[in-house]
């Protein structure tokens, strides 16, 4: 079993209630997305909603960072292929509104 840190930010934090997690994993890696629908199954539709569209695929303006480094919110085939490793820290900063 190993462990990854989520933090949240913007309104997934009135959502999970919490600024960060640690996650534990089987193994040393997870996929980016499955980590994603486990913490949509967790904290429930008003969290997917912040993540996925309809169709299941992630928000364009979804902002996702592991380790710092920022993964292209417009690009699916990216964001499909990211895995994050065992210690490894994801932030999710969610749409916002803004003006």
């Amino acid at each position: 079993m190993s462990r990854i840190s989520v933090r949240f930010y913007s309104t997934l934090v009135s959502i999970t209630r919490q600024r960060e997690i640690k996650w534990i994993i089987a193994g040393k890696q997870i996929p980016l997305l499955e980590l994603l629908e486990a913490l949509s199954a967790r904290y429930g539709p008003l969290f997917r909603e912040q993540i996925f569209d309809v169709e299941g695929v992630i928000l364009p303006p979804t902002r996702i960072a592991i380790e710092g480094d920022f993964l292209p919110g417009k690009d699916p085939v990216a964001i499909q292929a990211k895995t994050v490793l065992s210690g490894q820290t994801v932030k999710i900063f969610p749409p916002t509104d803004g003006g």
